[in-house]
C-alpha cells in the first residue's frame, strides 16, 4: 500500500499543495488502510486515471463494487458530500458514506462509465448530442440546496453563503473582477488586455444577484458526465459546487467544447444550443465562458498551454 498513486499524480499534488501534499502522499495508505477497515472494504483494483488530487479507486463491500474517493481538501471540493446528498442520485452518483474529517467519499461506480467527452472525441456523438446530454444532467442537478449539507470546513478563507457550506458565485465574481486585469499585469501582458478588461467588467456585473440562488457547479465539463446504470443515464461526477446564478454551469462547459476549434461561429452555436439546454440568459452565457477563459489564461501561461483560452476568450469577445 506505499504506492497508491500513480507517479505523476503524486507530483502534482506536491506541486499545487507544497509540504500539505507531500504530508498527504504520504499518509495516503494508512488512510485508505483504516477507512477500508471502518467501513469494511477491500480495495478492487489500482487507482483509477484522471483527476488531480484526490485518490480514486473501485472498493468491494457486500459484493458490491463502489468507487472510494479520498481528496486533498481545498476550497473547491470541500462541500462535495453535501451537494451529492442534495441530488440524492439525480443526475449524479450517489453517494453512500463520508468521513467529514478526512474528507473520504464512499460513491456509487458509474458502469459502464464512459465519459461523454470520449464519445465525441472517438466521433461517437455529434456536438449537438452532446451538448443536450450535458445541459439535461446539468439542469437535473439544479436546485436550492436541501437536507443534510454537513461536510469538512473549507481548507482556505473563502466566504460561504449563510446557511449553507457552498461558496457563492457572486463573491467569486467580486473576487475576479478585483483581480483578472493586475493578473494578467503581472504575466507582463502577453495577450490582448480587452478580454482582461471585458472579463473583469463582466465579473462586476454578474457580482449582483440575478434571480434565485441555486446549486450550481464549477467544473461541470463533459469528462465529467459518464454513462451509468447499465447505460440508462448520464451522471455527473466530481462535483464542485457553488451557489448563485444558474447561468454559471455554463462557463466550463462551453469552454470545454470551444477549444476544438476556438472561432466565432463555434462560440456563437455553443452559446444559443447551451442557453437553451440550460433555459438561461444566452448573453451571460456568453460572458461566463469568456470568464472562465480569462481566468484560466493565469496557470495556463505558465505551463506553456495558454493561447487556446486566450483564441476562445478572443473568440467570445467577438461574438
Amino acid at each position: 500500500m506505499d504506492t497508491l498513486l500513480p507517479p505523476d499524480l503524486a507530483a502534482n499534488v506536491a506541486e499545487i499543495f507544497g509540504d500539505r501534499g507531500r504530508h498527504w502522499v504520504a499518509d495516503l495508505p494508512a488512510l485508505v488502510a483504516d477507512t477500508c477497515a471502518a467501513w469494511d472494504l477491500t480495495v478492487a483494483g489500482p487507482a483509477l486515471p484522471g483527476g488531480t488530487h484526490s485518490y480514486v479507486a473501485p472498493v468491494r463491500h457486500d459484493g458490491t463494487t463502489y468507487v472510494l474517493k479520498v481528496p486533498v481538501l481545498d476550497d473547491e471540493n470541500f462541500a462535495e458530500c453535501a451537494a451529492l446528498r442534495c441530488y440524492a442520485g439525480d443526475g449524479a452518483v450517489r453517494l453512500h458514506r463520508a468521513d467529514l474529517t478526512t474528507g473520504a467519499l464512499l460513491l456509487e461506480r458509474a458502469d459502464p462509465g464512459h465519459a461523454l467527452l470520449a464519445e465525441y472525441e472517438g466521433g461517437g456523438r455529434e456536438l449537438g448530442e452532446v451538448v443536450d446530454l450535458a445541459t439535461g444532467v446539468l439542469r437535473r442537478l439544479r436546485r436550492p440546496p436541501t437536507g443534510d449539507l454537513s461536510c469538512p470546513p473549507p481548507n482556505g478563507t473563502g466566504t460561504l453563503a449563510p446557511g449553507v457550506p457552498f461558496p457563492r458565485v457572486r463573491d467569486l465574481a467580486r473576487r475576479w473582477a478585483a483581480t483578472l486585469e493586475s493578473r494578467h499585469d503581472e504575466l507582463g501582458r502577453p495577450f490582448e488586455h480587452r478580454l482582461f478588461a471585458e472579463a473583469a467588467r463582466l465579473c462586476a456585473e454578474y457580482a449582483e444577484a440575478d434571480g434565485p440562488d441555486v446549486l450550481v457547479n464549477r467544473d461541470g465539463h463533459t469528462g465529467n458526465v459518464l454513462s451509468g446504470r447499465g447505460g440508462r443515464e448520464w451522471l455527473l461526477i466530481d462535483p464542485k459546487p457553488m451557489v448563485g446564478d444558474a447561468a454559471f454551469d455554463a462557463g466550463h462547459l462551453l469552454w470545454d467544447l470551444l477549444r476544438f476549434e476556438p472561432t466565432r461561429t463555434r462560440a456563437r452555436y455553443l452559446v444559443d444550443r447551451i442557453a437553451d439546454g440550460l433555459a438561461v440568459d444566452a448573453e451571460r452565457v456568453r460572458g461566463w465562458a469568456l470568464i472562465r477563459a480569462v481566468d484560466n489564461i493565469s496557470w495556463a501561461y505558465a505551463a506553456g498551454v495558454a493561447q487556446p483560452y486566450a483564441d476562445g476568450a478572443a473568440a467570445l469577445s467577438a461574438t
